[in-house]
């Protein structure tokens, strides 16, 4: 399956809420290229729906290309921001400038 990324939930138990696991793949521009990535949502804890917003923002934001946790406090990219819903114009610009697109 070219470009589709399995997105799956299991209980975790107590740590990372969500993780993004992927095969290093990247070609000689360092661009993601196919390979094997998998995004996995904790159950363990009680979500509210924003908060599973967010951090299907953060997880899925890896899958776009930012492999790395943002710098900007009001992006859902950004480790231990407080569940923002959405990534940062900076963000976008970061995937622009890796992908040239």
């Amino acid at each position: 399956m070219v470009h589709c990324i399995p997105v799956c939930s299991q209980n975790l138990g107590r740590g990372d809420y969500a993780y993004t696991s992927w095969e290093k793949n990247l070609d000689g521009l360092n661009h993601i290229q196919h390979g094997s990535m998998t995004v996995t949502f904790n159950t363990y804890y009680a979500y509210t729906a924003n908060q599973r917003e967010s951090i299907a923002c953060h997880e899925l934001g890896h899958v776009a290309g930012p492999l790395k946790e943002g710098t900007h406090t009001d992006s859902c990219m950004y480790d231990g921001a407080q569940f923002p819903l959405n990534p940062s114009s900076h963000d976008f610009d970061l995937i622009v400038s890796n992908y040239d697109h």
